[in-house]
């Protein structure tokens, strides 16, 4: 049975706003930063990823320092009466601080994407001075590169490493 026939797709039409500049989507490419609207949306989300990793830092020192003040005043009554599980007990623990220093990386990136945005120069690519797409800063409100730049630059650095 034969494909039915492919239609070519109308060209979409470049709409107007009232003040007859072209749509946000088409601005955004012809702009050299993003506007302060923009800039204020990216605080906000900024602002609340924060507040979000703060909160779980705090929670994850809480249990560690709990488990740690334990070990500290001889309280036995937390610990395991099998090798195995105190073992699996210093993983999880181990385990926290693996996640507590990674998420204070990343709130170092956020305090870093906060002040690009008080400098009004969020959204600027540091290699080629680009804007960065608002749908790459959705996805990953701490880049610093657009993806074309951040690809070069993880390629140079599988290329730097030895083989395995």
């Amino acid at each position: 049975m034969a494909k039915p026939a492919m239609r070519a797709l109308p060209k979409p039409i470049a709409s107007k706003n009232p003040k007859g500049k072209d749509s946000v989507s088409k601005q955004t490419s012809n702009r050299s930063r993003l506007n302060k609207e923009e800039l204020k949306f990216f605080e906000k989300l900024l602002n609340e990823k924060k507040e979000t990793l703060i909160q779980e830092l705090d929670y994850l020192e809480d249990n560690t320092m709990r488990l740690n003040a334990k070990d500290g005043a001889g309280d036995l009554s937390s610990h395991a009466y099998h090798l195995a599980d105190h073992a699996t007990e210093t993983q999880d623990r181990e385990q926290a601080f693996h996640l507590a220093s990674r998420e204070g990386r990343y709130l170092n990136y956020i305090e870093e994407a906060l002040d690009r945005v008080r400098a009004g120069t969020y959204g600027l690519c540091k290699n080629c001075g680009k804007l960065i797409p608002k749908a790459r800063l959705e996805a990953v409100p701490t880049a610093k590169m657009c993806i074309d730049c951040k690809a070069k630059q993880e390629q140079a650095i599988e290329a730097e490493a030895p083989a395995a």
